[in-house]
C-alpha cells in the first residue's frame, strides 16, 4: 500500500492547536468559576461578619441602657430629632416624636411630630455619616468592625400589663413606678472586606434611673 506523505504533511501541528486551544478555554473557564466562587465565599463571609458585629453592638447599647438607665431629664434634653448633638454625649440619641405636655411626658408622649421628617431615620445619610455612634466590636476570628448605631426613645410603656385594667393606678399613681422608657437601637456593619453590609435593629424597654 503506497501512503501519500505529502498530502498528510501539517495535520499533526493543526490537530495539536485545536486540541492546545481546546485545553486553554477550558483552564479559562475553571479560574474563572473558581474566581467567581472565591467572591462568593469571601462575600458570604463578610456578610457573616457583618451580621456578627451588628448583633453585638445590639446587645452591648442594650446592656449599656439597662445597667446605666437614662433619667427623664437624660431623655427630654438629650435625644434630639436628628440625632445631632453639640455633647458628643448625647451624639446618635434621636427621639422624631413630641411630648405635648412637658409637666405630663408619660401620658402626653407620642412618636409622631406632624412637624418633623417622615423619613426613618435609618433611611436619611445623614445619620450614618455624621448622626450616629460608634462601637468597635471584636469578633472571634480576632478581626475589628466599627459598627454604627443611633438610639431612638419611643415614648413610654406601662411595665406591667396588669396595669391595663387599673385605671385609677394609671391616672393617679406614680408614673416613675408605673411607666418605663422604650428605645429602638439600629445598627449598621459592613464586613472586613467591604463586600456586605448589614443592618439589624431591635427593642428594649428599661427603668427610669431612681425609679
Amino acid at each position: 500500500m503506497n501512503i501519500n506523505y505529502k498530502n498528510q504533511k501539517g495535520a499533526t501541528l493543526i490537530v495539536a492547536l485545536v486540541v492546545l486551544t481546546i485545553v486553554t478555554l477550558l483552564g479559562v473557564a475553571g479560574i474563572r468559576g473558581t474566581a467567581l466562587d472565591m467572591k462568593m465565599i469571601a462575600g458570604a463571609r463578610d456578610k457573616a461578619l457583618a451580621f456578627e458585629a451588628a448583633e453585638t453592638t445590639l446587645s452591648i447599647v442594650e446592656n449599656e441602657l439597662k445597667v446605666n438607665p437614662p433619667t427623664l431629664a437624660n431623655i427630654t434634653a438629650g435625644f434630639s430629632k436628628d440625632c445631632s448633638s453639640a455633647d458628643a454625649a448625647n451624639k446618635g440619641k434621636c427621639f422624631t416624636g413630641q411630648i405635648a405636655e412637658p409637666a405630663d411626658p408619660y401620658r402626653t408622649c407620642s412618636t409622631y411630630d406632624s412637624a418633623a421628617d417622615k423619613t426613618q431615620l435609618w433611611e436619611r445619610k445623614d445619620t450614618w455619616s455624621t448622626n450616629h455612634r460608634i462601637e468597635d466590636v471584636k469578633l472571634a476570628d480576632d478581626s475589628t468592625i466599627s459598627t454604627k448605631y443611633i438610639v431612638e426613645f419611643m415614648c413610654f410603656t406601662l411595665k406591667d400589663r396588669k396595669l391595663l385594667g387599673k385605671v385609677d393606678d394609671r391616672e393617679t399613681g406614680d408614673e416613675n413606678i408605673i411607666y418605663m422608657p422604650l428605645f429602638r437601637i439600629t445598627a449598621i456593619a459592613e464586613g472586613v472586606g467591604k463586600r456586605a453590609r448589614v443592618a439589624a435593629q431591635t427593642t428594649v424597654r428599661v427603668n427610669l434611673k431612681g425609679a
